[in-house]
């Protein structure tokens, strides 16, 4: 009988110490929390802008608040060092007009170029630059006192973004944050050729961001 059982229990053990042995979890991703691959990041915000023209005639222009956006897409070449696309613009919010000769009622500046963007680990800090094309559009709806509306575009010009943010990790590779951004456009007149008017748009903004890395 003690035999007997003694067999039984050599059999049963190799069955109970797999069934109490630990399953292995999933491995940890690797690439969590690190900026490497595929970059996408979409950023929004509220800002201040002023545009002038200048030239051999000078215009004031109006200053506004005004709503920035942004869509970027890249790769990042090296970790951290993101290269890629960055399509962004601005658009006005109740401008105030300053020029006796035009009142703007809205101004869309719009800009396309190379975005580079590098972050600072582990402290997930970041500056981006994006030397652009841009281009101008001006709607108005009064001319010298008189109400007329229409709206005209600018050639295409030099454009620029500049931004410093902050982002925290939500997920492996998502991450939300907080920048400071400059904007620069400088776009010749097309409606105006003798008077060989450029202007120049100026703007900052605080935006928050969402990116995927």
């Amino acid at each position: 009988m003690k035999r007997i059982v003694l067999i039984a229990a050599m059999a049963l053990f190799p069955l109970l110490s797999r069934a109490e042995a630990p399953t292995a979890g999933p491995a940890a991703d690797p690439t969590a929390h690190r900026h490497l691959g595929l970059f996408l990041r979409a950023d929004a915000g509220l800002g201040y802008m002023v545009m002038k023209g200048s030239g051999t005639m000078y215009i004031d222009g109006l200053t506004s608040t005004y709503l920035p956006f942004g869509v970027t897409a890249g790769y990042a070449v090296i970790e951290n060092f993101i290269v890629g696309g960055e399509v962004w613009g601005m658009t006005t919010i109740a401008p105030s007009p300053k020029s006796p000769l035009i009142h703007y009622s809205n101004l869309l500046l719009g800009a396309v170029g190379l975005n580079l963007t590098y972050y600072f680990m582990p402290v997930n800090i970041y500056v981006s630059a994006t030397p652009s094309l841009s281009l101008l559009r001006q709607t108005y709806d009064q001319i010298l006192g008189i109400p007329l509306s229409g709206s005209a575009n600018t050639k295409v010009g030099f454009g620029g973004k500049l931004a410093v943010g902050k982002e925290w990790w939500v997920a492996d590779h998502w991450g939300v944050g907080v920048a400071l951004q400059f904007f620069v456009g400088i776009n010749a007149d097309t409606t105006n050729v003798d008077s060989g008017i450029t202007w120049t748009t100026l703007g900052g903004a605080a935006a928050i961001s969402a990116t995927y890395n």
